[in-house]
């Protein structure tokens, strides 16, 4: 296998969903243009939202909320969930590419897997991992997340949002019927995969030296000193909720004197009806015009 310059590794032993992604970030930024980067990292429970999150039933179940910039649609992680992020030069990325790596990592470990047109990894067209990905002008990455042996029934209602009425020009998540690579293997685990992925990236892009491979942890003040504006500012509200993709959001009410409805949109709410009853004998009764009220800011 020869050795190719501009490639590098690192592994995270840090499970805070927010230092993560913030690393995630710092790697675009600041690694060569012509490098090739392979970054695998898991995080404590954490969905990746945006409109399908229940908040009151993750704060319950102690699911964090995040927010990658590569956006897609709405993803789990926990410790049995592995994320992988390769990063390239612009030039050279095809959405297949590393998806079909990963997939080969995994052939190596008896586990049969294939690409399917959604660029999604499956096993027995079951998804395992699915993808998103980040371009500027002159780097890429790819960010997916592997399903080892995920706890999916801490799922159950975290993604079941109340607010089924909103249309938005972001990602929407595709829902798909999903199994853990333990399913598949009883030798599987995040070492494993990570190793089998390690092999794989050095197979297509070259050969790893010990010195172009780092792993840290959550206490590495090094690391810590590099994301840490940037893990600032992915934890503020700003991030998490202010800053969204445009989106219309309608809600409407039943009352005793009548409906009520009332809609969203570009950021300005409008009462779209009102309807105006009277109490009779009979019970209530229509007693007026629909009417309109004027926008607000």
């Amino acid at each position: 296998m020869l050795r190719r310059l501009g490639l590098s590794c690192y592994i995270s032993r840090c499970t805070d969903p927010y230092t993560n992604l913030a690393f995630e970030d710092w790697l675009l930024k600041n690694s060569d243009e012509d490098s090739h980067v392979l970054y695998l990292w898991r995080n404590r429970p954490t969905i990746n939202p945006w409109k399908e999150c229940n908040l009151d039933m993750m704060g319950e179940k102690d699911v964090w909320l995040a927010r990658r910039t590569s956006g897609g649609g709405t993803v789990y992680h926990d410790l049995g969930n592995t994320n992988y992020t390769v990063l390239m030069p612009r030039r050279s990325f095809a959405r297949d590419t590393c998806a079909e790596m990963v997939a080969r990592a995994l052939q190596h470990e008896d586990i049969a897997a294939y690409v399917n047109e959604r660029h999604d990894v499956t096993v027995d067209g079951l998804k395992i991992s699915g993808s998103a990905y980040r371009l500027t002008s002159r780097r890429a990455f790819h960010h997916g997340t592997m399903l080892i042996d995920a706890d999916l029934t801490r799922l159950h209602g975290c993604l079941d949002s109340k607010s089924r009425n909103i249309r938005a020009k972001g990602v929407d998540s595709v829902r798909s019927k999903v199994a853990n690579l333990r399913d598949y293997s009883w030798t599987i685990d995040h070492s494993s995969f990570c190793n089998a992925v390690v092999g794989e990236f050095q197979r297509t892009f070259g050969r790893l030296e010990e010195k172009d491979m780092e792993v840290w942890s959550e206490g590495d003040q090094g690391i810590l000193d590099k994301v840490g504006k940037e893990r600032e500012r992915i934890t503020q509200w700003q991030w998490l909720f202010g800053q969204t993709p445009e989106f219309a959001h309608s809600i409407s009410g039943e009352f005793v004197w009548g409906r009520v409805a009332r809609k969203n949109d570009g950021g300005k709410w409008r009462w779209s009806r009102t309807r105006r009853f009277s109490y009779t004998s009979c019970g209530y009764r229509f007693c007026g015009q629909t009417t309109r009220r004027p926008s607000e800011s």
